[in-house]
């Protein structure tokens, strides 16, 4: 808790933040603030996708794998 209080990370145009794994948003990760959904986005992802993509054409939503399964 101490490192991260005395640093922060600048979003700017978001083309260098990862938008699954680095603390751009209040100093957390997505996976800190929503690690259900966090599981749903595919490994490879996380390592891809930046904060540019993710909100700019609302990619991070389109993400999110889930296994739509039912029974009758």
């Amino acid at each position: 808790q101490v490192f991260d209080s005395l640093g922060s990370i600048s979003v700017g145009d978001g083309k260098k933040i990862l938008f699954w794994c680095d603390r751009w948003i209040n100093g957390r990760t997505a996976s800190g603030i929503a690690p259900t959904i966090m599981s749903a986005v595919l490994t490879h992802t996380h390592n891809l996708r930046s904060v540019f993509q993710g909100l700019g054409s609302h990619r991070g939503e389109l993400d999110i794998v889930v296994n739509l399964s039912f029974t009758m």
